[in-house]
């Protein structure tokens, strides 16, 4: 079945490069309205707004997304622009290529905190919003990883293999 995804309106993390503005760029190419959410890159999430504003409705809410208390606000903005939500694209992530015995503490909860903690926490402050849309999607991009784990990224493998699960339990 395929979904009409004209006027829709997504919310992306990760969005001011790589995956992110790959898919930032495709959905406004079909029609979605986009909300570009955090990017550390002032400069390129910029980029990416004024690119895709020359043919979608897009705006940039900037920030450091592992201030989670600024979820609600963000979103907020996102409603009063768009007037809703519809598809939230949880894309942000991080990963460290470090032996076993070298990973600190602060690089773990660094990669477990913008790869599970942030899209469990923006998931559950969208949700509401998401409700109430007819067509509601929530993707969860994870690596392979989240499969088969790599030895030098033993912490990313981890959060991976938490957001694939934290993805699965969605569905029930």
């Amino acid at each position: 079945m395929s979904m009409e995804l004209k006027d829709r309106v997504a919310v992306i993390t990760g969005s001011s490069g790589g995956i992110g503005s790959a898919i930032a760029r495709r959905l406004a190419a079909k029609g979605v309205k986009i909300a570009l959410f955090g990017g550390n890159n002032l400069d390129k999430l910029n980029a990416i707004r004024n690119e895709l504003s020359a043919y979608a409705d897009c705006i940039a809410l900037p920030g450091n997304l592992t201030d989670i208390t600024r979820f609600p606000q963000m979103l907020e903005n996102v409603v009063e622009h768009f007037g809703g939500i519809d598809i939230l694209v949880n894309n942000a992530g991080t990963a460290q290529s470090t032996p076993f015995e070298e990973v600190t503490p602060e690089a773990y909860d660094a990669i477990m905190n913008i790869n599970c903690r942030v899209p469990y926490f923006l998931t559950q402050k969208a949700l509401p919003y998401l409700r109430k849309s007819k067509a509601a999607s929530i993707i969860n991009i994870a690596s392979v990883v989240a499969h088969a784990g790599y030895p030098l990224q033993r912490a990313y493998t981890a959060s991976n293999h938490a957001l694939l699960e934290f993805t699965k339990s969605l569905q029930k």
